[in-house]
């Protein structure tokens, strides 16, 4: 779960190893990335100018105060139980073995 925006720096920075993680692991992880402050026109530019393929979704109400993220990128990698695994509120390298490996140990 990928809260993000085409408009900040990091998060577009972060955007090619997501794409990657999402071309390797797209049959055995789900993927929701949320673009948050945005406008649909500009993200379906971005998406588009770069051949990104991964799902993105509007937020069409507003989020709970508990749910939004202070700070942008912010990541959450959440179990089958829908608990909480990592959560990582800066740009990160997801296409690293690290990630890879993690993902492995609790998705088997």
């Amino acid at each position: 779960l990928n809260f993000w925006g085409s408009w900040c720096p990091p998060c577009r920075a972060e955007y090619p190893s997501i794409q990657k993680l999402y071309d390797a692991k797209k049959d055995k992880v789900a993927f929701v990335l949320i673009a948050m402050q945005d406008e649909e026109e500009k993200v379906k530019k971005f998406l588009a100018d770069n051949n990104y393929t991964t799902p993105v979704y509007f937020a069409t109400s507003p989020l709970s105060e508990k749910m939004l993220p202070k700070v942008f990128p912010t990541t959450f990698i959440l179990g089958k139980n829908g608990r909480i695994l990592m959560k990582e509120d800066a740009a990160k390298d997801w296409n690293s073995e690290s990630v890879h490996q993690f993902l492995e140990s609790v998705n088997p």
